[in-house]
């Protein structure tokens, strides 16, 4: 199994507490809103941050390779952590969201961070493209109010569950 990389640019998040009562609002028909804070405190997340520039996407998209790995190692995370709860999240609008999520038929819901405020109060790593600001591909592991793992940089986004399953090992001492 390959070794968790590590990056400056995520230095600061391993303990980093996360906002509280910060809404996301979710593509999940059990309900729209999300506040990864609270949710948090209850149960362990898996949110793997993957951005999209354009609504018109396909499969062979990198942000859609890593939410397909998600999709296909789902059952196999959830066997590692059974109340584990995964979320992708994105800067992108609802709409978009919705799109993307009925498109690829994701078993877990989307958030959408359009207003930057849960990823500006974290500082996650970020890049501006054509004059907006759009998130770093990452994987952070969410429990007890906090960032407990970090997986970044994600070089090859079709490999993103997998990591998280190795990230899911360490977190819980079975190296």
């Amino acid at each position: 199994m390959h070794a968790v990389e590590k990056d400056m640019a995520v230095f600061h998040l391993p303990g980093h507490p996360l906002p509280a009562l910060t809404i996301l609002q979710s593509t999940d028909r059990g309900g729209p809103e999300v506040d990864l804070f609270l949710l948090s405190l209850s149960r362990p997340i898996l949110l793997s941050r993957n951005e999209r520039q354009e609504i018109d996407c396909s499969d062979s998209h990198p942000s859609s390779l890593q939410l397909l790995s998600f999709k296909s190692h789902l059952a196999a995370l959830k066997s590692r952590e059974p109340n584990l709860v995964v979320f992708g999240l994105s800067t992108q609008p609802e709409e978009c969201q919705s799109y993307v999520h009925k498109k690829l038929g994701l078993p877990f819901p989307l958030l959408s961070d359009s207003k930057g405020t849960f990823s500006q109060q974290l500082e996650l790593p970020s890049y501006e493209q054509d004059g907006r600001q759009l998130l770093q591909r990452c994987v952070l592991l969410l429990r007890e109010g906090q960032v407990t793992r970090v997986d970044y940089p994600l070089t090859d986004p079709s490999k993103a569950a997998l990591r998280a399953e190795y990230m899911l090992q360490r977190d819980s001492g079975q190296e």
